[in-house]
């Protein structure tokens, strides 16, 4: 006998799927536990980050439109890529355009850090699940009011997603040693390659930084980095599910990272950062070569009040509405596809 749980609450089909070979048709769990176990862990119904019905098995989410339309999906990540999958199963006409040369929006950040390569796999299947639904993809194509004014589609899902947050009322934050946490993870920043860093945030995406950059068991080559992290709240990753939160924090204390606590940064230097305490006391981390703003995001949407008036529908979907976890973002997009 064999037994599956979370494998199966993200496609129940799953095993007929292999059975008749189609192996790219299963919807991979990618082992988040967000939606799963966190949701049953809160004493409501099992959910999923790609299977957006799961939990909800007995609605109909592909009950072919009345009026199939033509829908324009700005934004490539996990919320657009469902909000065009589904649309284009219940049979309108989607374009989804992605400003850049990829598909994943922050997916591909997320999927950098350690034990958290699996995520990718989100990315990868709705591609495939977008492409076999019909939907005319379009990289390096940003959607502009101007191509909405030009092409006139009848509605427009805008999922532009977020970006970093970087307070201007902190003295130093425009220094050049200064980075954001995106720059670290995709590859942009020499931060990577520092031996002494700063991260400032310690919520769930500063701690991957920091378990990413302390991270040199597999490269024998690289120079051990210290790690010190700065958060204001009186624990680290406080937004991280607690079935992963616990492990994340074991590997963070075996590498020998430094967490501090309850620390409100006051202002960044050329080596480190000036930092209070709830005490109303002074304090300095010094030696460091980068410091990292992990301090999180804030929506993108410069599109959706300009071309209210140029089509029948406007939605926003995914971070571009409300900053949230992918959960949210995918969940949000499937309900936004229904709704049309």
């Amino acid at each position: 006998m064999v037994s599956m749980g979370r494998a199966l609450n993200a496609d129940p089909e799953m095993p007929n799927k292999a059975e008749k070979g189609l192996l790219d048709e299963i919807t991979p769990c990618v082992g988040c536990n967000e939606g799963c176990i966190a949701s049953v862990m809160q004493g409501i119904p099992a959910r999923c980050i790609v299977n957006t019905q799961a939990g909800r098995e007995t609605e109909d989410f592909t009950t072919p439109a009345e009026q199939p339309k033509r829908i324009f999906v700005a934004g490539g990540g996990p919320a657009g890529l469902e909000a065009a999958r589904l649309a284009a199963v219940r049979g309108h006409e989607v374009t989804l355009f992605e400003s850049r040369d990829k598909l994943g929006g922050q997916v591909n950040l997320a999927s950098v850090a350690p034990y958290k390569q699996e995520t990718s796999q989100v990315i990868r299947y709705l591609a495939r699940a977008v492409e076999k639904a019909g939907v005319s993809v379009e990289l390096g194509k940003k959607l502009t009011p101007e191509l909405v004014e030009e092409l006139k589609p009848d509605t427009v899902i805008v999922a532009t997603g977020a970006r970093p947050i970087k307070p201007t009322s902190i003295p130093g934050i425009d220094g050049e040693n200064v980075v954001s946490s995106w720059e670290v993870l995709g590859g942009t920043s020499k931060a990577a390659l520092s031996g002494n860093i700063v991260i400032i945030g310690g919520g769930l995406v500063g701690c991957e930084v920091a378990d990413f950059l302390a991270d040199t068991e597999d490269n024998t080559g690289a120079v051990p980095t210290k790690v010190t992290m700065l958060e204001m709240q009186p624990r680290m990753a406080i937004d991280g599910i607690d079935e992963v939160r616990h492990l994340l924090m074991q590997r963070l204390h075996e590498k020998g990272v430094e967490m501090i606590n309850n620390a409100t940064v006051k202002e960044i230097l050329a080596d480190g950062v000036v930092y209070t305490t709830p005490e109303g006391g002074e304090q300095s981390v010094h030696g460091a070569e980068f410091v990292i703003l992990a301090l999180g995001s804030q929506s993108v949407d410069e599109l959706s009040e300009e071309i209210k008036s140029m089509v029948q529908e406007v939605h926003v979907a995914g971070d571009a509405k409300q900053v949230a976890r992918i959960l949210e973002a995918t969940a949000g997009a499937a309900e936004i596809a229904r709704s049309i």
